[in-house]
């Protein structure tokens, strides 16, 4: 997973990410449908801060193991974007 702030750069890195054979998606966009993510449709899925922290996802991401299990990383661009 990569948060990064710009969603014009989101969609940039899906383009690139998909133009080498692999899946991607942006959550923002996904967060109605997170039954792909859930099922490990995605390799990469990028996120703002606001959508990786949203409830709906993180209890997605709790109560679903298939997507938290093949979770590898999480990529934070724009950290200062996060509240902690």
């Amino acid at each position: 997973m990569v948060c990064l702030s710009l969603f014009r750069i989101i969609n940039d890195q899906i383009m690139e990410v998909e133009a080498n054979n692999f899946t991607a998606c942006n959550l923002a966009q996904k967060l109605v449908c997170l039954e792909d993510i859930e099922g490990g449709k995605f390799v990469v899925v990028y996120a703002s801060a606001e959508s990786a922290t949203d409830k709906r996802f993180l209890q997605s991401l709790k109560k679903n193991t298939t997507f938290s299990s093949s979770l590898v990383a999480c990529v934070v661009d724009e950290s200062h974007t996060v509240k902690t």
